[in-house]
């Protein structure tokens, strides 16, 4: 369910966006190559986990019992194995993991709250004028701007929730007027 999900959610944003005329058909071409690789992976995941909970071997299953039980014990190993099963891990990048937001990976919802089709722009710190209640959003036409005082850098956030850049300059009208180049087009060959 939570995959059905995620494809839709990706495709959604990508049609409006070719729909509306803010990028060009290319970009629907990026669902299959960010969404096909997630539903190999989980297909053999179900298999493998499939496979070890139908074991019918006494050996077998002893063994089985005995690393789960082991497993359990490990730090973060159901936090991993939660995040797995909730396809709450999935990520477009292949950028290795050196402490510095990666283009391509989830955004906490917690921490960027989205807003339907609209890119954010989540930039840090409060906003200049105080506004009435705890949303401190702003719409500009395709962006959202959110201001979020746990940011150390600004992030530029795409509909589906996945990381399209960081370190963009505060000003919602340059961000709207490079938003295609932070499409998930493939490079031209």
């Amino acid at each position: 369910m939570n995959t059905g999900i995620q494809d839709a959610g990706n495709l959604a944003w990508k049609l409006q966006a070719v729909l509306n005329g803010m990028a060009p058909d290319a970009l629907l071409d990026s669902y299959h190559r960010e969404r096909h690789p997630v539903a190999r992976a989980l297909v053999s995941f179900t298999a493998r986990f499939a496979e070890a909970a139908t074991l019918t071997d006494p050996t077998a299953c002893q063994l089985r019992n005995a690393l789960l039980s082991a497993a359990a014990d490990t730090p973060g190993i159901t936090d991993w194995i939660a995040a797995k099963l909730a396809q709450l891990d999935i990520g477009y990048t292949d950028q290795p993991d050196l402490g510095a937001p990666r283009p391509g990976t989830r955004v906490s919802p917690r921490l960027v709250p989205p807003d339907g089709l609209h890119w954010t722009l989540a930039l840090p710190g409060t906003p200049a004028e105080p506004t009435a209640g705890p949303d401190t959003s702003a719409l500009h036409g395709l962006l959202t701007v959110r201001h979020i005082p746990a940011l150390d850098s600004t992030l530029l956030v795409r509909p589906d929730g996945y990381l399209a850049a960081h370190g963009l300059p505060a000003t919602p009208g340059e961000v709207l007027d490079r938003l295609a180049d932070h499409l998930p087009l493939e490079p031209a060959a």
